[in-house]
């Protein structure tokens, strides 16, 4: 078929032995395609707009490229066909196997787009493209890329079996695939692309590699990777190596990110500043050197690895550091936070040259001693199995230090300036250095065989004895001011004082002496049970005992108080007792031993079957073995106030939902606002509840659904709502609620993504977000958003990041942060406070129960009430009251039901309402009120629907409304809770 021609499409297919010609002399058709099988070759190929070929067989279609080169050119050849000379403007797709003779004219400028798809055996030249280049090489292909002419913004090179692809360039992003002996050139004439990601598994190596902005280099079998940091370092570097790959050259200004398991050696390039922040993942048994940053190391190191971090260069701000099986992690520091989890037999070492730093924490159950640990601020430690642990307090003895120990670790030298905690178990031996002056306060709970010596405080001294423990006062270094000691099972406790208050629990032959040479405290309160017994024991303004089967004796040289108050019973004996002014005497099967030279109070006493002891001056008519009354008994009423209202429903909303927010808005009305319906139901729905009609209604949606959030009342009347999680991530994104107009609008984002974070609103008007969560690691920084102008500004980070925290505005202004995680392992007793004026945070003192999804209330005095949450293990109970003109903690009455993620609502009578939560096994409908002129607690009437990570508002009217919550999926319930009937409570 000769002579063909056409002027738009012209379609060939030949096979067999057809000979088809093309008249040359009319122009290229705008399309061409050619399906050729035939073993007759055709000539003058060509087209304007579109060339498509397909030759196999032994086709040859030469494609006329000097009359014209089509804009998109695309080839695809197999057996022994030729198509030479092929060109195209814009893009050219060439796919070629078996013995395919392929030929690019390299006189026409490269197009746009080059993808090449190379498993034939025969080599294609002058290989080129201005934007994209894409080839995949396989089998013996040789695919020649012609980068002297011009380097592409974008290549991406797939080669496999034993291919060639050399002569590689990119200007904006390259990425090669490489695996089995392919062979990988890069030409290093070129600068460096803006990012480079290498997937190499080939026994072929790979040199000049290097990015500007981003490296990412996986290396795997026996692959060889040679990164050119000579040339440049990557502002971000990720490097991941397994088998026994080669990584070397590695360096990064910001970021760098390295995975290394089996036998992969990765070598950091030292002679390029440490980068910002350096994550290493070590399961490999080759050591790694030079590992440094600035602001943030992250190391983890398993099997045999062996880290050797550069200290000498610089040392970061924090460091955060795993170890397991063999590993070695040498030379640590940090100046901000060095945060340390190891276990087996991994070793690691800190570098003692550098200062301490802030905060440490310590999460040791590994078998191989760690030494030189201090820190300025705060130290945590959480150690077991037989690790050993040894402060180095001869340098700087940290303001707040908790220690945790069990099995039998040993963690020595331990000191602290401000506040103290200690909980052992089993027989883990601590040991305190007497060297340094007292901390204000020390709480030490001990259910260990092993002695604690040198215990004191200044302020405030709270020691449990719980099973045989040894615990040895160091008196003669200072006597505290208050203390509460819980002595039982065979507790021993020696050489007490105390100058103002001292509170005694005891039980099951617990044993606590006094020492006598210091004076008597003001006021002491003894409740003693089953044996115990107390020795040199006095107070100089009032005694009050109550005793079960105990013995005390009482100091009398030392000291007679003005009240004395007993009431014991079973067996109990109390000797040399004494008052100076009144004493009240409840005794049942007991006997009491009354000084006769010192005692001249006027005595009032109620005695079944017991012997006491007392002259007759004191106003005792008589010593009773029956019961006998004497004038001056009083007697007490007390009155109850049933109830006479319980929970009552009131409208649903439209949506279940838990770990949303309920605001008070200014016209009174409560909007509800995003949370979780079920897993992976996110919502970004938002409802309004109108307490003049007990009626919801909708209002307009979010821009982004999220749960875990923080909605503020601004000034302004408008609610800022913040960060979340969305899906399976934190976000940074805030959104503004205008109750006018009932709309949401996006402001501007914050700094971080976190959720699980807290918003505080300042007395300026700005909102300070604390903290937070974002992946598995908790965040230290905080932010100011200024609603005038809608920016966020970062202000001084805290110590530590933690999350599940609480923030609350005092009256002074400042914002107390209490509890919370810093990982699931750390829960936080440590509460920090941070002053707007200065935009700076200081340490405060410590609670005396970690915890964390617990909550804090401001009362009408000023106080912080501290109720419930989670400490890793149960659903606390206890209870904590923080005095911000003190700066001290103290407990107060427990609640009765242990619970966490429930709420708090402070009452317009003074009174904290407690609803709902977590028990540990499932959520609870229970309810309790707080009333802080008698610290008790007061079971009330249950909850219609158990509930937990709900909401509770006290309207305008004073009722509380509580709404939605989780009980095994999100409640679309509400009800409410009745001033009036709170007030009769």
């Amino acid at each position: 078929i000769p002579d063909i021609c056409a002027l738009n499409e012209l379609n060939i297919v030949a096979s067999d032995s057809a000979i088809i010609s093309i008249n040359e002399t009319w122009p290229c058709p705008n399309k061409t395609l050619i399906d050729d099988s035939s073993n007759i070759s055709i000539y003058h190929v060509c087209a304007v707009e579109e060339l498509l070929v397909t030759g196999n067989k032994w086709s040859k279609v030469y494609v006329n490229s000097t009359v014209v080169c089509p804009n998109n050119t695309y080839i695809v050849g197999s057996d022994e066909t030729e198509i030479p000379d092929i060109c195209a403007l814009n893009e050219l797709n060439i796919v070629a196997s078996d013995s395919a003779i392929i030929s690019i004219n390299e006189t026409w400028p490269c197009p746009n787009k080059t993808l090449i798809d190379d498993s034939s055996n025969i080599s294609i030249y002058h290989v080129c493209a201005v934007e994209e280049l894409r080839v995949t090489g396989s089998k013996w292909s040789k695919v020649y890329v012609n980068s002297t002419v011009v380097c592409p913004n974008n290549t991406y090179i797939v080669g496999s079996d034993e291919t060639e692809i050399p002569d590689i360039c990119a200007l904006n992003e390259l990425n090669i695939v490489a695996s089995d002996s392919a062979i990988i050139s890069i030409n290093e004439t070129w600068p460096c692309p803006n990012k480079t990601v290498i997937d190499d598994i080939s026994n072929i190596s790979i040199y000049y590699i290097c990015a500007i902005n981003e490296l990412q280099v996986i290396g795997g079998g026996l692959s060889k990777l040679y990164i050119n940091s000579t040339v440049v370092c990557p502002i971000n570097t990720l490097v991941s190596g397994y088998g026994n790959t080669e990584i070397s050259g590695i360096c990064a200004l910001n970021e760098l990110n390295i995975v290394a398991s089996n036998s992969a050696i990765i070598s950091i390039n030292e002679t390029w500043p440490c980068p910002n922040k350096t994550v290493i993942d070590d399961r490999s048994d080759i050591p790694v050197y030079h590992i440094c940053a600035i602001n943030e190391l992250r190391a983890t190191g398993g099997e045999s690895s062996k880290l050797h971090v550069n200290s000498s260069v610089v040392c970061p701000n924090d460091a955060f550091i795993v170890g397991s099986g063999n590993t070695e992690i040498s030379d640590i520091c940090a100046l901000d936070s060095l945060y340390i989890n190891i276990i087996d037999s991994a070793n690691i070492f800190t570098n003692e040259t550098w200062p301490c730093r802030k905060t440490t924490v310590i999460y040791d159950t590994s078998n191989v001693p760690i030494s030189n640990i201090c820190s300025m601020y705060q130290l945590n430690i959480r150690s077991g199995e037989s690790s050993k642990l040894d402060i180095n307090s001869k340098v700087f003895c940290p303001s707040y230090t908790s220690v945790e120990g069990w099995n039998e670790t040993e963690v020595n030298n331990i000191c602290a300036n401000n506040t103290l905690i200690v909980d052992i178990k089993d027989s883990a031996n601590i040991t305190i250095n007497e060297t340094w002056s007292c901390p204000n306060k020390t709480i030490i709970d001990d259910m260990s065989s092993i002695p604690i010596s040198h215990i004191c405080a200044i302020s405030e001294l709270n020691v449990t004895g719980r099973l045989s423990s040894v615990i040895n006062i160091n008196s003669t270094a200072g006597c505290p001011l208050q203390a509460f000691i819980v002595g039982m099972n065979n507790t021993r406790l020696f050489d007490l004082c105390v100058q103002n208050e001292v509170n005694i629990e005891m039980s099951d032959s617990a044993t606590i002496v006094f020492n006598a040479s210091w004076p008597c405290p003001r006021k002491a309160i003894v409740n003693a049970n089953n044996g115990g017994s107390i020795v040199n024991f006095c107070a100089s303004d009032e005694v009050d005992i109550t005793s079960t089967n105990s013995t005390i004796v009482y100091e009398r040289t030392l000291s007679c108080p003005d009240v004395l108050n007993i009431s014991i019973s079973s067996g109990s004996k109390v000797y040399n007792i004494c008052a100076t002014n009144e004493a009240f005497i409840n005794a049942t099967n007991s006997e009491v031993y009354m000084d006769k030279s010192t005692c001249s109070a006027v005595a009032n006493v109620t005695a079944t079957n017991s012997t006491l002891v007392a002259p007759t001056t004191t106003g005792v008519t008589s010593i009773a073995t029956t019961t006998t009354t004497t004038p001056g008994t009083t007697s007490t009423v007390t009155t109850t106030v049933t109830e006479s209202t319980v929970w009552r429903n009131t409208g649903s909303m439209n949506n279940g939902r838990f770990s949303h927010t309920a605001s008070v808005l200014p016209n009174g009305k409560v909007l509800v606002i995003g949370g979780e319906y079920d897993v992976d139901f996110d919502l970004n729905t938002t409802e309004l509840y109108d307490p003049s009609t007990e009626t919801w209604s909708t209002t307009d949606s979010m821009n982004n659904a999220r749960f875990l959030h923080t909605a503020s009342i601004l000034t302004n009347g408008k609610v800022l709502v913040t960060g979340g999680q969305n899906g399976h991530s934190a976000i940074n994104s805030a959104e503004l609620y205008d109750q006018s107009t009932g709309t949401w609008t996006a402001t501007n984002n914050m700094n971080n993504a976190r959720q699980w974070h807290t918003a505080s609103i300042l007395n300026n008007g700005n909102v300070l977000v604390t903290g937070g969560q974002i992946g598995f690691s908790a965040i230290n920084s905080a932010e100011l958003y200024n609603p005038s102008t809608e920016t966020w500004t970062v202000t001084d980070s805290m110590y530590m990041g933690r999350y599940r925290h609480t923030a609350s505005v005092l009256t002074n202004g400042k914002v107390l942060v209490t509890g919370g995680l810093a990982d699931e392992y750390l829960f936080f007793y440590g509460a920090i406070l941070y002053d707007p004026s200065t935009g700076n945070w200081t340490m405060a003192d410590g609670m005396r129960h970690a915890r964390e999804r617990h909550t804090a209330s401001v009362l009408p005095n000023g106080k912080v009430l501290v109720t419930g949450g989670w400490n890793g293990s149960i659903a606390l109970n206890t209870v904590e009251l923080y005095e911000p003109s003190t700066d001290i903690w103290r407990t107060t009455g427990s609640m009765n039901i242990g619970r966490f993620s429930h709420t708090a609502s402070v009452l317009p009578n003074g009174k904290v309402l407690v609803t709902g939560g977590q028990n540990g096994h499932s959520a609870m409908n229970s309810t309790e009120l707080y009333d802080p002129s008698t610290e008790t607690w007061q079971m009330i009437s249950n909850m219609n629907y158990a509930r937990e990570s709900h909401s509770a508002s006290v309207l305008k009217n004073g009722n509380v409304f509580v709404a939605g919550g989780l009980d095994r999926i999100g409640l679309n319930t509400s009800e409410l809770y009745e001033s009036s009937q709170i007030n009769q409570q």
